[in-house]
């Protein structure tokens, strides 16, 4: 949500009632469900990626952010938030200079932006995991193509997806062939995702095709091989 800016945002008299209170207008920027996905990829950052130095310092709280160096270590930052608080953390030269050798925003930004955070747990500022819009499901995926899983899928994986992102097509497999380099399905590494029970809880295969779709779907077998 954008909120119009202000500067005051309540008058109160001494015995205090309320004088003048801020009436913000809000308007959408993002549909719900990419704002929710997207901090959703953002919380990876600090349990799996380039923040991961904050949860070994003890913070703990469901939280999203990004970390980010500038091209010969002028700036180092960290910008993160939960659902209760947003802090952002610049360290940097009054007058542009390299700080330091390897002066990166993990490594200058970050321990300042754990310790504010920190404090905001104990001051009654507890963050907490923001949940997935309603409508959404359980949903697993194939880990190649992204489409809803089959039994056809080597790497399934399962997350929660919003109803409006979910995939309209299911996966066919990935085989080998003229167009793949005869290569083998590749398990790319989702973060933080959910064990899948396996591909064949997914459902079947989407239906084939007959008469000239199946002569289609010959030539698709010659050129980048049979689905498996």
């Amino acid at each position: 949500m954008n909120l119009e800016p202000y500067l005051i945002e309540r008058i109160e008299r001494h015995d205090g009632s309320v004088l003048f209170q801020f009436q913000g207008k809000e308007r959408p920027i993002f549909p719900e469900s990419v704002s929710w996905l997207t901090s959703d990829i953002l919380s990876k950052v600090l349990d799996e990626g380039t923040a991961t130095e904050a949860r070994k310092a003890g913070y703990t709280a469901p939280a999203s952010g990004k970390t980010g160096t500038t091209n010969d270590y002028l700036d180092a930052w960290f910008v993160g938030y939960t659902d209760k608080v947003t802090t952002g953390v610049w360290v940097g030269l009054d007058q542009p200079k390299k700080i330091m050798d390897r002066g990166y925003g993990s490594t200058l930004a970050l321990p300042v932006w754990t310790e504010v955070m920190k404090t905001a747990e104990t001051a009654g500022f507890a963050g907490a995991k923001i949940p997935p819009p309603p409508g959404s499901t359980n949903t697993q995926l194939c880990r190649e193509c992204g489409l809803i899983a089959s039994n056809r899928t080597k790497f399934p994986y399962q997350m929660d997806l919003p109803a409006d992102l979910r995939p309209r097509s299911s996966c066919r497999g990935h085989g080998q062939g003229l167009f793949t380099g005869n290569r083998d399905p590749q398990g790319f590494p989702i973060p933080g995702e959910l064990a899948a029970a396996g591909a064949a809880a997914a459902g079947a295969p989407p239906a084939g095709e007959a008469g000239l779709g199946n002569a289609i779907r010959g030539v698709g077998r010659f050129l980048f091989g049979e689905r498996k």
